[in-house]
């Protein structure tokens, strides 16, 4: 059947300039992709699909979300999506799980299940407790995460334009170069904003021992009053090296950010930006 559909399943999957290139040299990404095609076009009575728009861009990821939609209402197939993306889910499914430690906590309609899981998320998430942390690799490693504010201060709340500046703390036991990502997410998982020294060309030559970055966001994050969280990352090139999902909260709070002497009125939308208005 895979041979049936070969040329289908390797369109789909976006791999055409690499057919010949063996697979254990493809990213993780690309892996991904591949499975993916050929698990959809196989015709399955069941598709499971699990965190597959976790990797791929944005291309993949809506062609993604097409077939499945088209497996369970044209081929009128069962589709098990498992995602932490809310806005997913809502576009996608007719119904929802809730699982917590492999026990089912709800089952009914996805607008009720999403407003059930936000609500768990934001009981739940907690500073990470690095001290009880176990490293079972020698690669290096975070040893601790903060965030804190233009006096120094350690905080996890701030205005909308407030500086912020995040520092990760990693522990080496040899020298290596790496890359840092911080992701910052809101309670519905949707990814806001992304951090990366990559895409900077800032690479980290870390010495042995302890080694600190920060991350400084001088004009602040911009965005609107909330509750938020982050996720951080090191890698060596393409090596995921250490990872840490939730590893911190925090709160954006109402300001006069356009210093109108008022705060902003209204349905406030998910980023602001200072601007000014002209009558010619």
């Amino acid at each position: 059947e895979i041979s049936h559909k070969l040329d289908e399943i390797i369109e789909f999957s976006g791999c055409e300039r690499y057919v010949d290139t063996p697979v254990k040299r493809y990213s993780s990404g690309m892996k991904v992709r591949l499975a993916f095609a050929v698990a959809a076009f196989l015709e399955p009575d069941i598709l499971v699909v699990d965190e597959v728009l976790a990797v791929g861009d944005a291309e993949f990821q809506k062609k993604a979300i097409g077939k499945m939609r088209d497996i369970s209402s044209q081929a009128g197939r069962t589709v098990l999506f498992v995602s932490h993306d809310m806005v997913a889910v809502r576009n996608l499914c007719s119904r929802c799980i809730i699982l917590e430690k492999g026990v089912v906590i709800f089952k009914g309609e996805v607008e009720v299940g999403i407003n059930e899981y936000i609500s768990q998320t934001e009981r739940n998430i907690q500073n990470f407790n690095f001290k009880e942390r176990k490293k079972i690799n020698n690669l290096p490693f975070f040893a601790d995460f903060i965030l804190f504010n233009k006096e120094g201060n350690i905080s996890g709340s701030f205005k909308i334009s407030e500086s912020i500046f995040l520092r990760s703390t990693l522990q080496s036991k040899f020298k290596a170069e790496v890359t840092l990502r911080i992701s910052i997410f809101d309670l519905n998982e949707f990814r806001i904003l992304a951090f990366d020294s990559n895409n900077t060309q800032e690479k980290f030559f870390l010495k042995k021992g302890t080694n600190i970055i920060t991350c400084e966001l001088l004009d602040g994050l911009e965005i609107k009053p909330d509750k938020y969280y982050i996720n951080i990352s090191i890698r060596n090139g393409v090596d995921l090296l250490d990872h840490i999902v939730r590893v911190a909260s925090f709160n954006i709070v109402e300001s006069d950010y356009y210093d109108s002497g008022k705060l902003i009125e209204g349905d406030i939308p998910l980023v602001l930006k200072k601007n000014n208005w002209k009558l010619n």
